[in-house]
């Protein structure tokens, strides 16, 4: 059984492997079910595609999000979803 601290690590190394970036965010973390499976849901925001190169540290930079199912039991990644942001 995986913990949550070696959920969002197992996250973020195949984030960094699947979207080509090491420059992810964790955004949330909960437990749920996926596919009958108890999983870890992990969160990650991304850059996106549109910012551009040279920003002001004030700018704000818009951010994609992807979730990341990761069994407890084994730790396996069990699938990669997009995550649309919700206005608060």
């Amino acid at each position: 059984m995986i913990d949550m601290r070696q959920a969002v690590q197992i996250a973020k190394h195949k984030g960094a492997e699947l979207l080509d970036t090491s420059n992810l965010s964790l955004e949330e973390v909960e437990r749920s079910k996926f596919s009958r499976r108890d999983v870890w849901a992990i969160t990650l925001g991304v850059p996106s595609d549109s910012v551009p190169g040279a920003i002001s540290p004030f700018a704000r930079v818009d951010r994609k999000y992807r979730r990341f199912f990761i069994d407890v039991d084994s730790g396996e990644l069990l699938a990669v979803k997009m995550r649309e942001a919700t206005a608060a």
